[in-house]
């Protein structure tokens, strides 16, 4: 979602075959290249206050040895940063990215999954799980393991 904004945001036509996101309870930390790539889209104002700060970091040696490695703990303040991450949970950053992907007009979500994708001269051909056609010069593949986007460039 967050390649298709950027590439919509450049002015390009794009249309994402993706099923909706089930509901995912876990969270993500956000380094400073993810929140800077969040502000540029327009998406951060909208999520900033639902991440927590990861100000301090602490490591300990959890094992069972006799001499263990002493705890060590990093200030974010200590390198000038207010926090060395952004928490946020999964699904306000999926619905931040999602309100701002729909007022994108050069951004077409088709929430079905991709049947099949041939690879030929002039592009590539997407047909989905529903039947729609999809004609694009290009396909951008981040569909996990099994990947159709992979098997039609002749990727093993």
């Amino acid at each position: 979602l967050t390649a298709a904004m950027a590439l919509a945001s450049a002015g390009f036509e794009v249309a994402l075959v993706a099923r909706q996101a089930p509901d995912d309870n876990r969270t993500t930390a956000l380094l400073a290249s993810s929140v800077a790539a969040l502000e540029t889209l327009g998406v951060w104002e909208a999520c900033q206050e639902h991440a927590a700060p990861l100000a301090a970091l602490r490591i300990v040696d959890a094992t069972q040895r006799l001499w263990r490695a002493p705890e060590a703990r990093f200030d974010a303040r200590e390198i000038g940063l207010e926090a060395f991450a952004w928490n946020i949970e999964n699904r306000r950053l999926i619905a931040a990215l999602e309100a701002r992907a729909a007022e994108m007009p050069n951004l077409h979500l088709i929430r079905d999954d991709a049947a099949a994708i041939d690879s030929h001269i002039d592009g590539v051909t997407i047909v989905t799980a529903g039947g729609d056609t999809i004609e694009a010069r290009l396909a951008i593949g981040a569909d996990g393991k099994n990947s159709l986007c992979r098997t039609a460039a002749g990727i093993a």
